[in-house]
């Protein structure tokens, strides 16, 4: 709690940008990534990937967004990434180490990835002969993603994140003398156990009437629906932290007994591409239930559920907004076919037609093949 470093109040790879120096020194600064610290941040980063990949956020130090390292499998075995907004995209092809002479099909991303393939056998000694070529095209299947959030590294950084808020709205000498100092240790080294202290929430009653404003000097005033958040409020005898991540995402923290002071909030949207900072009104419920070692497990059907709509709000906005990206990508790729065809309303009508036909097929599920000029492919 030793002020000076500067620390991003939400972890910097869930992305906007909120930077205090009033909460962290450079050393415990740099714990919380290391070893040392176990790498929760790291722990929270990694459980958030799918989120960050599909919303496509930007890190708060303007690092792109992820990329999902072998998502999936084709139907031919060949390996994809899902890049940022779930597009799946092919790995590197390869060359098989024991390939030998005579009729051999090898799988390339694109036309250089299928040259660079083609340089690998002629470094073997092996001579592509009679080479033809094929673009195919087809729906990735169906990619499973697990999402994970038990653990009490996670539990850590986000109960770090609230203290680090604190020290924002209130001050770090009065977060000092507020919060519960065995919490402090606990969010530092893991001991006493953090799960006393902290854990998600899905059970009991969250903050209602919940209003954001942009602030003044807030250069980014857009919103995006999925805000990181925490929002403060003494609640019968204990002060309360209540932290949500894209939107609905929810956690809550105990830092230590009632305050005494006044409810507070602040909210980020991480799909921001300037800085943005917003403060809020809400109604914090007359209860709050503490947390203790073994709840998770106890409510996991409960928070289950909870993370699974969350988790669904986020594929919503992505399955709305991939789309309407294919759509357009659509609307460009009939423009080149008819551009292309010329004037003839017969050429305009196979045109169209063949186009239709090969949305239709991979719509389908159904693998959509066309010849290529395997001069492209095998030119020096």
């Amino acid at each position: 709690m030793n002020p000076g470093s500067s620390e991003h109040v939400f972890l910097s790879a869930l992305g906007g940008r909120l930077e205090t120096k009033q909460a962290l020194c450079g050393i415990c600064n740099n714990h919380f990534s290391s070893s040392a610290g176990d790498n929760v941040d790291n722990e929270l980063a990694a459980a958030f990937i799918a989120m960050r990949c599909a919303l496509r956020i930007w890190t708060g130090r303007k690092q792109p967004p992820p990329t999902i390292q072998r998502a999936g499998t084709m139907a031919d075995g060949s390996e994809f990434d899902l890049a940022p907004g779930f597009v799946p995209i092919l790995r590197p092809g390869k060359v098989p180490k024991n390939i030998t002479t005579g009729p051999t099909t090898l799988v390339a991303r694109d036309a250089d990835d299928a040259k660079r393939l083609i340089g690998i056998l002629n470094k073997r000694g092996l001579k592509a002969e009679q080479l033809t070529a094929r673009a195919v095209s087809e729906k990735a299947p169906e990619t499973r993603l697990r999402v994970m959030f038990d653990g009490p590294k996670i539990t850590r950084t986000l109960a770090k994140t609230a203290l680090t808020a604190a020290c924002v709205l209130y001050g770090n000498a009065m977060v000092r003398r507020k919060a519960d100092w065995c919490l402090c240790l606990a969010v530092k080294s893991g001991t006493p156990d953090i799960n006393d202290y902290a854990g998600w929430d899905y059970s009991q009653g969250w903050p209602t009437n919940i209003c954001w404003v942009p602030a003044e000097q807030c250069i980014d005033k857009s919103m995006s629906g999925f805000e990181h958040a925490v929002m403060f409020s003494d609640v019968g005898d204990d002060w309360v932290a209540y932290v949500s991540l894209f939107g609905d995402f929810r956690f809550s923290v105990r830092l230590g007994k009632k305050s005494g002071l006044p409810p507070e909030g602040l909210a980020i949207n991480p799909r921001g591409t300037k800085h943005s900072r917003l403060s809020g009104t809400f109604t914090v419920s007359e209860h709050f239930e503490r947390h203790w070692n073994g709840r998770f497990s106890a409510e996991h059907a409960t928070v289950s559920a909870g993370v699974t709509g969350a988790f669904n709000s986020v594929l919503s906005r992505w399955q709305a907004e991939s789309r309407s990206e294919l759509d357009e990508k659509r609307d460009q790729e009939l423009g080149q076919a008819l551009s292309a065809a010329g004037p003839d309303p017969g050429d305009i009508e196979k045109a169209t037609a063949r186009l239709l036909g090969k949305w239709m097929t991979i719509e389908l599920g159904d693998r959509w093949e066309e010849d290529l000029d395997p001069v492209s492919i095998d030119k020096k």
